[in-house]
This record gives C-alpha cells, sequence and structure tokens, in this order.
C-alpha cells in the first residue's frame, strides 16, 4: 500500500498498532526506549515486534532522557535505524555512532539549537499549532507535522511546506482489542 506523504507513527508499544501500521504503509515506526516513560518498550519485547514487521524503519524514541542513561547500551541493544529526541537534548547524543535524527522543535528558539549542531537532522517533528516554524526551517529540514488525528489532513499537505506527518499509537485495552478509529481515518485519507 503506498501513502501520498511520508508518515512516523511514534508511541508504537504492542503488536496490533506495529502490524497495522507496517500493513497500511507506514514509513517509521516509533519506540519508547527510556524506562520509565509512559509506553516504553522493553528491549525483549521490541525484538518481538521487530521480528513480525517488515518495512517501516525503526525510530528510538529517546524523550525523558537523562545524562546518567546510557545510550550506547541502548543503541546497541535496539540497533534503531533513527532515533527521536528533543531539540533541547540534542547535546546528549554528541559519542553516539552516526545515525539518523529526528528532532522534535517545540519554539522558536529550537530552531538556533538545530543550526548550531553537528548531528545529521533527518526529520523535524512540528506540533500543528505551531505552523509557524515550518517557514524558518524549511529548506534546511525536512519538516514532519505531528497532526491532530481527529482533523482532515490533505489540506495542511497541500497548504504547507511539509515532508510528511508524524501521528501517536494508543494503548491496547486488551491484546488483539484496538481501536484504529483515529489512526485509520488519517491513514485512509492518505492512501494514494
Amino acid at each position: 500500500m503506498m501513502l501520498k506523504t511520508q508518515v512516523k507513527v511514534g508511541n508504537i508499544s504492542n503488536l496490533s498498532d506495529a502490524r497495522y501500521c507496517a500493513g497500511m504503509g507506514v514509513d517509521m515506526l516509533g519506540f519508547t526506549v527510556i524506562p520509565g516513560q509512559e509506553g516504553y518498550v522493553s528491549e525483549a519485547l521490541y525484538q518481538d515486534l521487530r521480528g513480525w514487521i517488515s518495512g517501516p524503519a525503526a525510530v528510538a524514541e529517546l524523550y525523558g532522557m537523562t545524562p546518567d542513561v546510557n545510550l550506547q547500551q541502548i543503541i546497541e541493544s535496539y540497533q534503531p535505524d533513527l532515533v527521536e529526541v528533543f531539540a533541547e537534548d540534542l547535546h546528549l547524543l554528541e559519542n553516539l555512532p552516526r545515525l539518523d535524527i529526528i528532532v522534535n522543535v517545540r519554539q522558536a528558539k529550537d530552531i538556533d539549537i538545530l543550526r548550531s549542531g553537528q548531528k545529521p537532522i533527518r526529520y523535524v517533528i512540528v506540533d500543528h499549532e505551531q505552523t509557524d516554524l515550518i517557514t524558518k526551517l524549511r529548506p534546511d529540514f525536512d519538516v514532519l507535522l505531528a497532526v491532530d488525528p481527529e482533523r482532515e489532513v490533505s489540506p495542511l499537505l497541500e497548504q504547507l511546506d511539509i515532508s510528511g506527518i508524524a501521528l501517536r499509537g494508543t494503548a491496547e485495552e486488551r491484546p488483539g482489542y484496538k481501536d484504529y478509529d483515529s489512526i485509520a481515518r488519517v491513514l485512509e485519507e492518505l492512501e494514494d
């Protein structure tokens, strides 16, 4: 299945979300890999999930990390294709191997952090309520717009200079029982 634009779905914590998104042609799946964070996916669960899917790139979401977190060990254990951080945490990646990075920008001053960094930034995520930041980021960075899944997405793709969208998965109510209404609506709208 092909989608009209690049799509990253983050906060994947169960096989239902992972398989559904992969089947719909999502480009990137994000997994929370910092212990203690909401939606945390252990290394064992992550490896199990990766064994069931093929296609999407795996993104290690490093939100909530602190300087005492052993990022080298996390990267070696999870072996992601990309890592994702808030702009203010970009400096914590200094000693990591060369991996593509997704940076979540929350305010205008974060853009200065991006421009001063030495790391290879693949995408920048901007919230749908801060579209004014997009013009400050383009054409230097590929922008993923974090969208409200209740809102129509196609007009945003036409109006804004973005490379794709970012969505968030939700927890399963119980194994095998999942409500896909919000993600399904957006992904079906994006079917090419």
